[in-house]
């Protein structure tokens, strides 16, 4: 089985506190004032998504090249670096917790021989840092695979994510399960790869069609992309990591 990991595995308390502390931080390292800062990463992280959308993997070094150059900034190397080091890493001094049940249900898992991975989209946090906010809550330990698309270069639904984690597992896509919250990310990426699919609401409802897969998420119309935005629904729907040990007779 593989998971998504924001919404499937992790949650943040207070989300929205992120863009502030990028702001600052940019504002503190490059002498900008903070509004220009905050509107700067605001921009590049329209692109971001505009991109994810469109399959295009753009990453934390992307936005904060994308931002310094809407403010005509250029930094010496090593600052830069400084910067998008600190940038990626902001994450690491928030409230970031495990989804109720998501320990369990991975021990479970791995109780029963039941291989697992992660697959993951990451934006201004890449895998390393990722990594230890898995590490943090208890889960790194328990899934044997980690894909990240600033890593291998493609997003979700992308199945070239997909076959990246089941190569490291050493399994075919028959009989593998991907679970996620978002059906244009993992529910098309895994019926493209020829998984099952399972959509987990526990933390996020992906259910409408319309605008708004999450909190600071452009809809596919306002990305220009809907032409090839598949959101077909999973194969089961369930509400908690309960549910998903029910269903694969794990109790």
């Amino acid at each position: 089985m593989t998971f998504d990991c924001w919404a499937t595995l992790l949650y943040e308390i207070e989300s929205t506190h992120a863009p502030r502390a990028r702001a600052r931080i940019f504002a503190e390292l490059t002498g900008v004032p903070e509004e220009g800062a905050r509107a700067a990463l605001r921009d590049a992280w329209q692109r971001h998504q505009m991109l994810w959308h469109r399959r295009t993997v753009f990453t934390g070094i992307d936005m904060t090249h994308f931002a310094l150059q809407s403010l005509g900034i250029t930094l010496d190397p090593a600052r830069e670096a400084e910067l998008v080091r600190a940038l990626e890493s902001e994450i690491l001094e928030h409230d970031v917790r495990a989804i109720d049940g998501a320990r369990e249900a991975l021990g479970r898992l791995a109780h029963a021989g039941i291989r697992r991975g992660l697959i993951c989209d990451t934006g201004f946090t890449p895998g390393r840092v990722v990594r230890q906010l898995l590490e943090r809550v208890g889960l790194l330990e328990l899934l044997e695979v980690t894909i990240f698309s600033d890593e291998i270069g493609v997003p979700k639904p992308d199945p070239g994510a997909f076959r990246a984690a089941l190569e490291g597992l050493g399994v075919s896509p028959d009989g593998a399960i991907h679970v996620g919250d978002l059906r244009r990310s993992d529910i098309a990426g895994a019926k493209r790869a020829r998984m099952g699919s399972i959509r987990l609401r526990a933390r996020h409802d992906d259910a409408a069609s319309g605008p708004g897969e999450n909190a600071g998420v452009i809809d596919c119309r306002a990305a220009g992309c809907e032409p090839i935005c598949e959101r077909p629904e999973a194969d089961a729907v369930l509400d908690s990591y309960g549910q998903l040990s029910t269903l694969l007779g794990l109790d």
